[in-house]
């Protein structure tokens, strides 16, 4: 396992030698040891520190390409909380409201008579609308075959558009694509752009995230690291192929670690943010909207638009993570201790929320130390 270390991610670090050297320990020899030859990227950083960013394994295992902090890598369901954000930028410029139906912007998009007409825009945003989700494998069989072909933002709708909500709007918790795919449609509907050309006019090339995108299908993206299936014993498989067109705003995105830290670094450090969105929206954006799970008498984990609000050894936390095919990623924000956490791999059974919990964990511990 080697690591690819920057002259930047050197510089202006907010982190201890010894925290370093924990992170570095933990990298190269505990993580070896748990999930053998780990392959992806990893940034950990606070405050307005640049952070420590460490690329291991191959992006391309057929050409022995390694990773680096440049490889790009799809984040799945991280996507989540960039159609959020979206969303908030077409409310702030008067294009929708998040408490309307969605029938006022999508009036055919959803057929069924189960109270589909109460359905708003914050309902898809927290998972509470009630729609089934459309890579449930147990309500379309079919799946692994579909996820193959090539579809429009209209076909992959029809595929849930008839079926009968499984409670009532804003009434529980189901976490569900169906509902981000939705809101692809009506970013495109109400902004005239397709979702692509949108994020990256009016937030990827603003916030100089220009490693940052959706994957169209077919397109040539340099540095894009190829997807793998760990079979163990040092032995990989191709990733199931799956047509890019599908998942849209529910998981369609590709990143850096470097540009989810410059992310993070705007969304929760940067003061002035009027330009691209208030600080109401902000606001929005960071609030946890709706518990989790709702059976229990004390929930501890809460949905917010495109983000889980929860906490772990004793710190708020906001994060989410992703899975798609070759690919698996995890985003953290602690703000009692302003860090991020970021890990991006090109293998899809490598544990990344373990990984990132571990990696806060040192930081947590360190912190104390020092106090």
């Amino acid at each position: 396992m080697t690591a690819t270390l920057t002259a930047s991610s050197i510089t202006a670090l907010p982190f201890g030698a010894d925290t370093i050297d924990a992170i570095d320990t933990y990298l190269e020899a505990t993580l070896p040891e748990e999930i053998s030859d780990f392959s992806g990227s990893v940034v950990v950083s606070r405050g307005a520190g640049t952070g420590i960013t460490r690329s291991y394994g191959l992006a391309n295992r057929e050409h022995w390409v390694p990773n680096t902090t440049n490889t790009k890598f799809r984040i799945a369901s991280i996507t989540k909380q960039f159609t959020a954000a979206a969303i908030l930028q077409l409310q702030q410029h008067g294009l929708l409201d998040l408490q309307f139906p969605i029938a006022a912007y999508l009036p055919h998009s959803l057929q069924n008579k189960n109270n589909s007409d109460h359905i708003t825009i914050h309902h898809l945003l927290t998972h509470s609308a009630g729609i089934p989700n459309c890579i449930n494998p147990e309500l379309f069989p079919d799946i692994a075959a579909w996820l193959r072909l090539p579809a429009t933002l209209e076909q992959a709708i029809a595929r849930f558009k008839d079926l009968p909500l499984v409670f009532e709007p804003g009434a529980a918790f189901l976490y569900s694509n169906s509902g981000y795919v939705l809101l692809t449609q009506i970013i495109e509907t109400v902004s005239g752009q397709s979702y692509a050309d949108y994020m990256q006019v009016n937030l990827f090339e603003p916030l100089g995230m220009n490693n940052t995108g959706y994957e169209m299908p077919k397109a040539v993206i340099p540095n894009l690291a190829q997807g793998y299936f760990y079979l163990g014993a040092q032995s990989y498989l191709q990733a199931e192929p799956i047509d890019m067109s599908l998942p849209q705003g529910a998981g369609g995105l590709y990143s850096t670690v470097e540009d989810l830290a410059t992310w993070h670094q705007w969304l929760y450090r940067t003061p002035a943010k009027q330009s691209l969105l208030s600080s109401r929206s902000i606001a929005l954006l960071t609030k946890p909207m709706i518990a989790m799970d709702l059976d229990r008498p004390s929930p501890d984990a809460f949905y917010g638009y495109g983000l889980v609000h929860d906490s772990y050894l004793g710190h708020q936390v906001m994060h989410h993570s992703g899975s798609i095919n070759g690919f698996a990623s995890a985003l953290t924000y602690c703000p009692e201790e302003q860090l991020t956490v970021g890990v991006l791999t090109n293998v899809e059974n490598v544990p990344v929320e373990k990984v990132s919990k571990n990696l806060a964990a040192i930081v947590f511990e360190k912190s104390r130390e020092v106090n």
